[in-house]
This record gives structure tokens, C-alpha cells and sequence, in this order.
């Protein structure tokens, strides 16, 4: 069935060049394509539904900014999440799109580390190597920098408490963030994006700290 662009919501209007209607078209399609490709997850799991993530574009430019808050919660000790979140040798086994990261130095609660990994938007596949420094407050929180890489700016931090809710006790993992992509970003859809991705992430460590938890 054919729809008329009144109908998918663009405007109509009489002087504009055929370059930048089929901009705004493809824009709105993918749009519609994240949306859709967004994974629905069952409401039962109390875990996922307390996952929550909020990205914010700082920008208007060709390499916007992110600022990201994230957090969720799980059952698991302080001391079994850090477990995984140090283990930064193995986060490629459960962190998607996460291909390497191999321990460059170690001191004390300090370590470089350095990664390869990959970041999607959409049919765009961009590869991605960093070197960050990373300080460590044990069973507490962890603090990340970049040193050198394909990002032109990227921070993290993550921070650790426990909690006890309705009888269960477990964790309270937030993180927040700042990210500068060293290459382009549709303007309309970045945000939605960023925010699948984390989510996602968020979500594949959650999974991988219960798993070990019951072990």
C-alpha cells in the first residue's frame, strides 16, 4: 500500500530540492529501524526492567558529545560484580561488539588497558581501538580515561552499592559517561542509538555477573 509523505508524517513542502527530501526520508526510515530493531524483554524479569539508561547529545556539529547515565541492579555481592568489571582480559566473551582487550600494565589499583571493539549505526560499521587508564577504588568504583585511539573523547566511571529490595539483596551498578566519536553521526537518530547500545551493554553485563554469581 502506498503512503503519501502527509502520511509517514514528513512535511510537504512546494520548494525543496530532491537531494534534501531524500535526506530527510532515509532519516526517518532509520529512525523507524532502530526503533524496531530495539529488543523487547519480559516484564517479569525485575532485573531488566530496573535497567535504565539516558543519553544526551551536547551539540549540534558533525561529532556531537554523548553524556550518558546508566544503571541497573543485580543479584550478586559488591564483590562478585567487581569481579567481572575487572576482569577486563575476558569482556569480550560477553560485552557486544567488545572484540579484544588485553591488560597492558598493572599497578596497584591502576591499569592500561587496550581494546578493540566496534560501534554500529545501522548499516555503518566503524572500528574502534582505545588505549584508557584505569583507576580502581576496590568493591566501590572504577574510574575511566582515554589516553590514545579512534575516539576524540571518552570517559566512564562506575560506581558500586548494595541494596535490598523486597527481601532480595544484591547490587546497585550505575555508570556514567562522556563520548566524542571521531566520525560522523546522523544527527536525528545518534541519540537513540547510543542509547540501544548501552542498553545493551548494561544488560549483557548484568546477565554475565548473575551467571558467575551462582557458580
Amino acid at each position: 500500500m502506498k503512503q503519501s509523505y502527509r502520511q509517514l508524517h514528513l512535511p510537504v513542502r512546494p520548494c525543496i530540492s530532491a537531494d534534501v527530501l531524500y535526506d530527510e526520508i532515509m532519516q526517518y526510515l532509520l529512525f523507524l529501524l532502530v526503533l524496531l530493531g530495539m529488543p523487547a524483554h519480559a516484564q517479569e524479569d525485575w532485573r531488566v526492567t530496573a535497567t535504565s539508561v539516558d543519553v544526551s547529545r551536547i551539540g549540534e556539529g558533525r561529532r556531537p558529545l554523548f553524556r550518558i547515565q546508566a544503571s541497573t541492579m543485580v543479584r550478586a555481592t559488591p564483590q562478585q560484580v567487581w569481579r567481572v568489571l575487572t576482569d577486563y582480559a575476558r569482556l569480550p566473551e560477553f560485552v557486544p561488539e567488545l572484540l579484544a582487550s588485553d591488560v597492558i600494565s598493572r599497578t596497584g589499583n591502576e591499569a592500561v588497558v587496550e581494546q578493540h571493539g566496534r560501534a554500529g549505526f545501522l548499516f555503518v560499521s566503524h572500528s574502534i581501538r582505545m588505549r584508557v587508564h584505569i583507576q580502581e577504588q576496590p568493591y566501590s568504583s572504577i574510574d575511566v580515561r582515554l589516553l590514545s585511539g579512534d575516539m576524540r573523547h571518552y570517559s566512564g566511571h562506575w560506581t558500586l552499592a548494595p541494596f535490598v529490595q523486597d527481601g532480595i539483596e544484591g547490587t546497585h551498578i550505575r555508570y556514567s559517561g562522556m563520548i566524542e566519536p571521531n566520525f560522523f553521526v546522523l544527527p536525528l537518530i545518534g541519540t537513540a542509538i547510543v542509547q540501544a547500545n548501552v542498553k545493551t551493554m548494561m544488560e549483557a553485563v548484568a546477565v554475565e555477573i548473575e551467571r558467575r554469581s551462582e557458580h
